[in-house]
């Protein structure tokens, strides 16, 4: 098969033109060269090869160079954002649920009684996400916030759709749902928190959930800097808390009490639960 394969150290052209050649190192089949691997199969083949339009790059390059051959480009473009796969509510409502969001609010999230946490949360998501990235969702046991929460979070997974389609290559997760006691209660943390924190970190959209005013000085200390780092990061964040700002300065620490300011606070001061 090398041997076929190969002529005096490149790939044999017909077969290359014809889209009918596996390359014997990377088992790439009819990458023509575009794969961008190593081998010396996709690595050997000069552009000036590809003259006869039998190359999908230099044959769109030459399309898009003329007024007919961009709209018509554009035309296929279009076309293929229309034919993207559309989604269920109840799909991501199972991956939202994926990620740590409690079977049972998602079951509430589902359709969801409106109250001024989940009202607030909406407004946040349609409107004031792009001002305020992070929302801080406060007020008593019962009223309703963990709800709120998961009902964006289905929003964020109804626009993202991640498990679609998942890209080559290491990549940053799409959503993570922290429980905050699980980090705050922790007097050391070992290898499996840093983890989790570090993909807190780095997700594109972040829950944390039920942040404590007690706990474990080093889990505090780490919740607390993770919530800074985000809320500085820009990127989008919901927060729920039963404390208040100044009952969350001393366990959390001061900056991140100030940060809180820079978000889109929802606030229920109702004192009945709605359990």
């Amino acid at each position: 098969m090398r041997s076929e394969f190969f002529m005096e150290g490149t790939p044999e052209r017909a077969a290359w033109v014809d889209g009918k050649a596996v390359c014997p190192e990377c088992n790439r089949f009819s990458c023509r060269g575009q794969c961008g691997c190593s081998c010396k199969g996709c690595k050997s083949t000069p552009l000036e090869a590809w003259s006869r339009d039998a190359c999908d790059v230099i044959r769109e390059m030459r399309e898009r160079s003329t007024p007919e051959g961009r709209e018509a480009w554009l035309k296929r473009y279009r076309g293929s954002i229309g034919d993207a796969p559309q989604v269920t509510w109840g799909q991501c409502v199972s991956q939202v649920e994926r990620t740590g969001c409690p079977h049972e609010i998602l079951t509430v999230a589902r359709k969801p009684e409106s109250r001024l946490a989940l009202e607030g949360a909406k407004s946040w998501w349609s409107d004031k996400r792009a001002t305020h990235p992070t929302m801080l969702l406060s007020g008593m046991t019962g009223r309703g916030k963990t709800v709120a929460a998961a009902h964006v979070a289905i929003k964020f997974a109804e626009a993202r759709k991640w498990w679609l389609g998942a890209p080559s290559g290491p990549s940053r997760p799409a959503l993570v749902w922290l429980t905050a006691d699980l980090i705050a209660r922790k007097a050391l943390l070992d290898n499996n928190d840093e983890a989790v924190l570090e993909r807190a970190g780095a997700c594109e959209f972040l829950v944390v959930d039920e942040v404590p005013a007690t706990g474990a000085k080093a889990g505090l200390l780490a919740l607390g800097q993770l919530i800074a780092r985000r809320i500085d990061s820009g990127k989008p964040m919901v927060v729920t808390t039963n404390a208040d700002g100044p009952t969350l300065r001393e366990p959390l620490g001061a900056h991140v009490v100030d940060r809180f300011k820079r978000a889109f606070i929802v606030k229920d001061d109702a004192k009945r639960s709605m359990r």
